[in-house]
């Protein structure tokens, strides 16, 4: 199927976590793009509530829907659970400083309701559609891919195998289906990756997460997130 192969050409990025020499050459065999992974998140110190809460949610979920339909944004959803993250849209831009420019214009960002957090997000192009309507999502399971425990960027045959292995956990998740998107973040921080599943239960997302060779030796940590997005907006 020619989703089950964009699937897996995406997966075969995620070898950035061993070199970013590799990463280039993935990003050039496979057609990456980088887009900008604009996190909405609950504020650093707590703002004054909004004077009318229902009108700015109503003005938030205007000013995403003119960003898709300017083509600039790529997917949006809310993020369930009541955590510190609040949502998630993509951006397709030229630089980080156009991804500022639009999300500093949200009305919830404005109001001081929502912070923004934003990372370049390497990901084949055309697994995501510019799909937004509110009253029609479906659940996917979004996990960060964070250094773990026992993470270090000292080259060795050990941790060459432990990435050989992490790479064929994540071709086999996406063959099976449940892997729908995985790919590197670019700033080189303690986020290494983003993976999207589409699974029938959160514990079954977090359960093959944590089955992930890298994950169980230590070198990566998940966290893993319920997302919603519309219909038609992922496979």
């Amino acid at each position: 199927m020619r989703t089950v192969s964009r699937i897996v050409a995406s997966v075969l990025v995620a070898a950035w976590l061993v070199s970013e020499t590799l990463a280039s050459v993935a990003m050039a065999q496979n057609k990456m793009v980088t887009f900008y992974l604009c996190l909405l998140v609950a504020p650093p110190s707590q703002a004054e509530p909004a004077a009318d809460p229902a009108q700015l949610q109503i003005d938030h979920l205007t000013h995403l829907q003119g960003v898709m339909k300017s083509g600039k944004g790529v997917i949006a959803g809310p993020v369930g659970g009541g955590d510190r993250l609040r949502g998630i849209l993509v951006l397709r831009v030229a630089s980080m400083d156009d991804a500022k420019a639009i999300t500093a214009g949200d009305p919830a960002v404005k109001a001081g309701q929502l912070a923004v957090e934003i990372h370049p997000w390497m990901v084949e192009d055309g697994i995501m559609k510019p799909v937004f309507n509110p009253a029609d999502l479906s659940t996917y399971y979004f996990g960060f891919l964070n250094k773990g425990p026992k993470w270090s960027a000292e080259d060795t045959p050990e941790r060459a195998r432990i990435q050989e292995l992490h790479m064929a956990h994540l071709n086999e998740s996406a063959k099976a289906g449940k892997l729908v998107i995985a790919g590197p973040l670019g700033d080189n921080g303690d986020i290494r990756g983003i993976l999207v599943y589409k699974t029938a239960t959160p514990d079954e997302a977090k359960a093959i997460a944590a089955a992930d060779p890298a994950v169980k030796a230590g070198r990566l940590s998940v966290v893993m997130h319920t997302w919603f997005v519309s219909k038609g907006a992922l496979p």
